[in-house]
Parts: structure tokens; C-alpha cells; sequence
């Protein structure tokens, strides 16, 4: 063979090898509902790229958030005019905060000088037999970066039940109870649903959920976890929790951030953060923590760095708290119209969130729903 007959196959050798991937990523990306980067992120780690992606998303993400301050919130404008099951025909009052009734909790006080319209201010969003069970607000919850926005939502669990769902990718399989999306039986009663946590190559973590441990638990480590009544609770594996069978669910993801109302992320190793690496990535995080009244809070928060993100929850109230998922759109809060009836549709409670029928269609990732008792 000629030396010019051998360059031309090994062209045509790496063009194929770099030709075949890029088919299949366009197509993947072409048959998502998700965003284009966030599905060729995906193919890619599901590929063998994951080493790649975190790379990029490393160099992406580097810096620190803007100063610049926002002048709108985060808030789905929507919500201010929707509500997504029936409230009570008066408007609530503001109170102090009660787990058995149906007034809203004490606002956020505003960090900076001059408060946009509502900043703060809790707006119920889903009620079930007429008492509230979800409010949500918006605030700019950093003096120094006014460009992070942050959306909260506070959850009475009273009257709602939890399920752990399990994505085609984390945990993978396809022989489960709770599958990909919210079954065509369960809809009727459901309330809302929100993300989970990391993809399995980035914790240390465990995993178990309708009587099968898919990843071993790991003491230390962050644990979700939802009792035989539905209810959840976040604590510490191996201090606050075990899998004794009380638990019908446990996700871990990462340690806790905030712990007795402390930020406590500097006792952990920076690998334990996933994408950022000694506190230097900005990115948009959420997260799941309790409160003293015994509600809950779901937290979506950007552009913002592991520390600044764990003092935002302790100032907004925590207790305990878990990070969740980050990047993209990935973090995701969503209410649903159309309650008591099959025929769904969601409503997202921030403008960074994306896919608002994610959960009723199908996704690659683990998330936890909602339900009326």
C-alpha cells in the first residue's frame, strides 16, 4: 500500500470515529425534549465521556457570580395568577408559621436596599381539602452578587404522601414500581414533583428504594429518606437514620450542607461537591432541607458556588439541608393544573427551569413526587 493510500485510510478512520458518536449525540439531542447541551451532556456520559464533560463543565463553570444586580426575580410570573388546585376563597394572612393551617409563613426579609414587588412574600400555589400545602417566593438573597436569584418553595407534607421515582439513567432499569414518569393512575392526585440528586459516577453515595439496595448506603453521607407513611425526612446516614424498615426510599447525595442550622460544607473533602472544586464554580443548585416548624423547603439558587449556596439556606431558615441536582436545567420544581383529573400539565415555579411535562413524560433521572393523600 502507497503512503498516500494509507493517509487517506486513516483519515477516513478518524473521521469515522469521530463521525459515528456525533451521529448518534445529534440524534439523541434531536429526540429530547431537553436542551441541546444538557442532552449531548448526557449521550456523552452515558458514553464514556463523563471524564470529558466534567472538563468542560469545569472550565464552563470557573469564576465567581456577577456583582451586577439582578432587577427582576426568579419567579414564574404565572403563579401569580394560577393556582393549580383549589385555595380557600379568602386570601391567606401573614402569620407565624403553622403545619395545621392554612396561613403563610413569615416573608424573607430582602437583602438588598431596594426590594423588587414581592420579593420575599410567600404566594400559595396548591392546596388539598382547601388548606394550603405549597407557597413559593423569589429573592436576591445576596448583598455582595445581586446577579443570584433564588426561587423557595415551603411544602406542608401533612396532607401530602412522597414517592422516590426512578429514572431510565439513575438509577436505571426498567422493572420498576415507580418508573421514568408519574403512571397514568397516580395523576389525578398528584401535587407537584421536584429532581433528585447526582448521577451515580459523581457520589460516594447509596441508593435504595422498593425493597432493593441499588447502591450500598454510605454512613456520613446526606440521606433523603421517605417513611411507609409517605413523609420526608433529611438527616445524617448513620446518626439520624438507618435502613432499619422504616424507610421505603433512601437517596444520598453528597453530605449534608447545612446541619443545625450551620454551614458546614468546609468539614468535607471539595471532591465531595461534584462539579465545583474548592468553591470556585458558579452554577445553578438546588436543594432540599427541613425547617424548624417541621415543614420543608426546596431551594433553586443561581448562579452561585457551593459555600455562598449553603449560607443562602441557613439565612432563609434551614435547618438540615441536601444539595440536589445542579447544572442546566436539571434542577426543577413543578406544580400541576388540572387537579382530580388524568389530563396533567405542569407549571414551573422559576424562569430557569425548562420541560415543564419532564415528570409526566418520562426523564433519565431520579426525582421525587408529590401526592394528595
Amino acid at each position: 500500500m502507497l503512503w498516500s493510500d494509507l493517509r487517506r485510510l486513516l483519515v477516513l478512520v478518524v473521521l469515522t470515529i469521530v463521525a459515528v458518536p456525533g451521529v448518534a449525540m445529534g440524534l439523541a439531542v434531536m429526540n429530547s425534549d431537553e436542551p441541546a447541551l444538557q442532552t449531548a451532556a448526557t449521550w456523552a456520559r452515558d458514553h464514556g465521556f463523563s471524564g470529558v464533560v466534567d472538563r468542560l463543565e469545569m472550565w464552563r463553570y470557573d469564576g465567581e457570580a456577577s456583582k451586577e444586580l439582578s432587577d427582576e426575580l426568579s419567579l414564574t410570573k404565572s403563579l401569580v395568577t394560577t393556582s393549580v388546585a383549589p385555595l380557600p376563597e379568602e386570601r391567606p394572612i401573614e402569620v407565624p408559621i403553622s403545619t395545621t393551617t392554612t396561613f403563610a409563613p413569615m416573608p424573607l426579609e430582602p437583602v438588598q436596599d431596594e426590594p423588587l414587588e414581592g420579593e420575599g412574600q410567600w404566594l400559595p400555589i396548591a392546596a388539598v381539602e382547601g388548606r394550603n400545602v405549597l407557597w413559593v417566593t423569589s429573592t436576591r438573597p445576596l448583598k455582595e452578587y445581586g446577579s443570584v436569584r433564588a426561587t423557595f418553595v415551603q411544602i406542608d407534607q401533612t396532607l401530602l404522601r412522597f414517592g422516590l421515582y426512578n429514572g431510565d439513567g439513575t438509577p436505571g432499569g426498567r422493572d420498576w414500581i415507580n418508573g421514568r414518569r408519574i403512571g397514568d393512575a397516580e395523576r389525578s392526585r398528584l401535587v407537584a414533583a421536584f429532581n433528585g440528586g447526582f448521577r451515580f459516577e459523581h457520589i460516594e453515595g447509596g441508593y435504595f428504594t422498593e425493597g432493593r439496595e441499588v447502591r450500598p448506603l454510605v454512613i456520613g453521607e446526606a440521606t433523603l429518606a421517605i417513611d411507609t407513611e409517605g413523609k420526608i425526612v433529611i438527616g445524617e446516614y448513620g446518626r439520624d437514620l438507618t435502613n432499619d424498615g422504616t424507610w421505603v426510599s433512601l437517596r444520598q447525595n453528597l453530605p449534608l450542607m447545612v446541619d443545625e442550622r450551620v454551614n458546614v460544607v468546609d468539614r468535607h473533602s471539595v471532591r465531595t461537591w461534584g462539579a465545583d472544586k474548592g468553591g470556585s464554580v458558579v452554577v445553578f443548585r438546588s436543594a432540599l432541607c427541613s425547617l424548624e416548624s417541621g415543614m420543608l423547603m426546596y431551594a433553586a439558587v443561581g448562579d452561585v458556588n457551593i459555600s455562598d449556596f449553603a449560607d443562602i439556606l441557613v439565612s432563609a431558615g434551614c435547618s438540615t439541608a441536601m444539595q440536589l441536582d445542579v447544572n442546566g436545567t436539571w434542577p426543577q420544581f413543578a406544580v400541576y393544573l388540572g387537579f382530580g383529573t388524568p389530563d396533567r400539565a405542569g407549571v414551573l415555579v422559576d424562569t430557569r427551569m425548562s420541560n415543564r411535562d419532564r415528570y409526566l413524560n418520562g426523564t433519565d433521572k431520579d426525582f421525587i413526587a408529590a401526592f394528595a393523600e
